[in-house]
């Protein structure tokens, strides 16, 4: 079996094993399961001490809804992959007290016979899962625990209390067009509601703090900077090594320094950051925010560990503003190209979690504020704390955090209400800015359940 990528989906627990196939004039071969090399994938933890002790197939046609399902007493985790026909995945978090508690998602599962690979989706206990098909459809799953009769049960997929939000538009939308000419058993369709099932004594089965979110020895890259000492505050277990102890541009040095310290979580703030001096020295701008970040991104490869990155809103081309974790990029100065490169590579490694975001002192330092330039931006503080919160939810994936659109005065003067603060224009400075980056972070929000 190989495993060409592994990724998270919405919910972080949710694993997409993307594995090859050995294509010719003929047709192609597979090895669709080879235990070892599952099981002992550096981002597939979670299931080194899984046995799968039962293989299910099932037919279904176009149109199909099942699901949503669950079990206990044995638990049961399902591996599951398309073999003919188009299956979509359905995923419910029915953990208690999980931060996606009530949030389900979906991924599509086409079967091809042109691709050069195919996939499996991880579904562990804790999570009810179902599907609906736009095709008539054979699919395979590998199960956990043996089917138990008097330990399952099921949530509505038609519930209207499910939590759609993190699910991708596109594929709730099929969702909706196929509900109304679908084929459901009247077992499905009239299950309990999430609310209804949550106050079933059964609930208790799925606590969140059972499974436990993943505990983090953490060191902090750029730990002198204002967002390090900040950090420092709100995590002060963390370790934060000066730029001589541990030199993002000296993979040796800081390979030296993480002997014997059983680090599981980087967050990677240094880096090079002023536009006009990077216009004037880009070379440092290489070696610290593309080639550093490398070796950040080669030393998580190599000692399993998970990165965070910090990112900047200037990465979009800023002509239009309120941008999503979708939006195309498109750096319009070097700095922004720098800090996109870093980016890229840390999209290499699949246990990371990238943070777009701008944000300054508690104080404005400034005399002046740019009038016609628009942001996301908050004080150090607030962007500090939504950071942790995002750790403490072990998210992964990309993620926006700021606050509405405003303009780079207006943030000023929410700082500093008092301050004589003059107005600037870009067209007074001699580097080149994005004129609107403010943020959609809505993904934070709803990760968090805030409207």
């Amino acid at each position: 079996m190989k495993i060409i990528e592994v990724k998270s989906l919405e919910i972080p627990e949710i694993k997409v094993v993307k594995f090859a196939r050995f294509c010719d004039n003929r047709g192609y071969f597979t090895e669709q399961f080879r235990r070892s090399e599952l099981f002992n994938h550096p981002d597939l933890d979670s299931m080194k001490k899984i046995e799968f002790v039962q293989a299910n197939q099932s037919y279904s046609k176009k149109g199909t809804i099942r699901g949503l399902h669950f079990q206990w007493n044995p638990y049961m985790g399902k591996f599951v992959r398309t073999i003919s026909g188009h299956m979509v995945d359905l995923i419910l978090d029915i953990r208690k007290e999980s931060p996606t508690f009530g949030k389900i998602i979906a991924y599509d599962l086409p079967a091809s016979q042109e691709k050069d690979y195919d996939e499996w989706i991880w579904i562990p206990p804790g999570f009810a899962h179902g599907n609906f098909f736009k095709q008539d459809s054979i699919i395979e799953y590998f199960c956990s625990g043996e089917y138990s009769p008097n330990c399952e049960a099921g949530i509505s997929p038609v519930s209207r209390d499910l939590d759609w939000s993190l699910c991708k538009k596109e594929l709730k939308d099929q969702f909706d067009e196929i509900l109304l000419v679908s084929c459901m058993s009247d077992k499905d369709r009239n299950a309990p509601s999430l609310s209804e099932w949550n106050k079933d004594e059964k609930s208790k089965n799925f606590i969140y703090e059972k499974l436990g979110p993943k505990k983090y020895k953490t060191l902090f890259t750029g730990g002198s900077g204002l967002l390090g000492k900040e950090m420092q505050q709100i995590m002060p277990d963390s370790l934060y090594p000066s730029e001589n102890e541990f030199n993002i541009t000296n993979y040796q040095q800081m390979e030296d320094y993480l002997k014997n310290k059983d680090i599981n979580l980087i967050i990677h703030a240094a880096a090079f950051t002023s536009p006009p001096l990077i216009d004037k020295d880009p070379i440092k701008a290489l070696e610290v925010n593309i080639m550093g970040t490398s070796n950040i991104v080669k030393l998580c490869f190599k000692n399993n560990i998970k990165i965070v990155y910090l990112c900047t809103d200037y990465i979009f081309k800023g002509d239009k503003g309120n941008y999503s974790e979708e939006d195309s990029v498109f750096p319009v100065n070097k700095y922004a190209w720098s800090k996109l490169g870093g980016e890229c590579a840390v999209r290499l490694f699949d246990d990371h979690l990238i943070i777009r975001t701008s944000f300054g002192p508690v104080i404005f330092p400034y005399e002046a504020a740019f009038i016609d330039q628009w942001t996301s931006r908050e004080h150090v503080g607030i962007i500090a704390r939504k950071i942790k919160t995002l750790i403490e939810k072990d998210a992964r994936g990309t993620f926006h955090l700021g606050t509405n659109r405003r303009t780079v005065m207006e943030y000023a003067r929410s700082l500093d209400s008092e301050k004589k603060i003059k107005n600037i224009s870009l067209n007074d400075v001699n580097f080149k800015a994005p004129v609107d980056t403010s943020l959609d972070c809505k993904k934070y929000k709803s990760l968090i359940g805030e409207k």
